[in-house]
């Protein structure tokens, strides 16, 4: 499905904290994530990203009202090689998982059939710089 189809939405709170990271490793985990949730979603639906506070640093959800992934196969989605997709190569999620949890994050996803999916991502804050001498 092509991006021009679907709208994107994107909110961010003020005050987010720094996440340490390789920036080109953590764009693909986004890159990633849209474009599922791109893939799944019908001609006209948004894509809703959404950056937060978390607990000990950043939440972001990505979150679809596309057609959902059925309860039986949610656990395997994080699987290499493992896609719902006609022609997916099953590798978005799993590098994606391993991207996040590289740099000590985590990845969750929640979904119902036909009502869509979001999946969230919990980065830890940077250390605070330390001052100069």
């Amino acid at each position: 499905r092509s991006f021009s189809t679907v709208g994107a939405v994107t909110r961010r709170k003020d005050g987010l904290a720094k996440v340490m990271g390789d920036r080109n490793r953590l764009s693909q985990v986004l890159i990633n994530l849209v474009t599922n949730a791109a893939q799944a979603s019908r001609a006209g639906d948004e894509v809703m990203v959404e950056a937060a506070a978390d607990t000990d640093g950043v939440l972001v959800r990505v979150r679809d009202k596309g057609c959902g992934i059925p309860p039986e196969k949610q656990k395997q989605v994080f699987k290499p090689f493992f896609t719902t997709k006609p022609h997916g190569t099953g590798l978005g999620l799993a590098v994606a998982r391993r991207i996040v949890e590289e740099h000590g994050g985590r990845i969750q996803l929640e979904s119902q059939p036909e009502k869509g999916t979001v999946v969230s991502v919990s980065l830890p804050a940077a250390p605070p710089a330390k001052a100069g001498p």
